[in-house]
């Protein structure tokens, strides 16, 4: 249909063009005048092609154009989707929301370490306390000054002795 319509258009535009070439168009021109004067019937105009295509025929053609037009600009868009330079700025994007992901999975890394500190510091002051009730001695108290506490930190067999916890600071023992 599409090629109907412009082979039609192609016809029109070469009936109504001269046919001789331009030093000789005069001669063209002078037997067109001629043959209009010379016209036996002037009443009888020249019939034209119709330009207008039926309804049904236009309607036809705009969906056909309006489809090839979506069909161009969704073609441009992937071109421009695959470009390398879109390409490069994709593949970089990417790459910043993974190197922000490893951060935050790094920043989980570091708090789990210090909470695994935490609950190995917890768990041998738990079973220094289950080793001391075991022996069948009272717990020392570690606020009170005296020999106790210094039978705590024997009780655990040296345990952290004077050392301190990077989280919890000193121990009872310690002070």
């Amino acid at each position: 249909m599409f090629w109907k319509f412009q082979r039609y258009h192609l016809i029109v535009e070469y009936q109504e063009r001269p046919a001789l070439a331009p030093p000789f168009i005069l001669l063209s021109h002078l037997s067109l005048l001629l043959r209009r004067v010379f016209q036996k019937e002037a009443g009888q105009k020249r019939a034209r092609l119709e330009r207008d295509l039926p309804e049904p025929l236009d309607q036809k053609m705009v969906v056909w154009e309006a489809v090839q037009k979506e069909n161009y600009l969704s073609k441009l868009e992937k071109q421009r989707r695959d470009s390398d330079g879109e390409v490069l700025r994709r593949t970089a994007h990417r790459v910043d929301l993974l190197a922000k992901h490893l951060g935050g999975l790094r920043e989980q890394e570091k708090r789990i370490r210090g909470l695994e500190s935490q609950v190995n510091y917890c768990t041998m002051l738990l079973s220094s306390v289950a080793d001391t009730l075991a022996q069948g001695g009272v717990p020392p108290n570690p606020w009170n000054s005296g020999s106790g506490s210094q039978q705590c930190a024997a009780d655990r067999g040296g345990g952290l002795g004077g050392r301190e916890h990077p989280e919890a600071g000193l121990l009872p023992s310690d002070t």
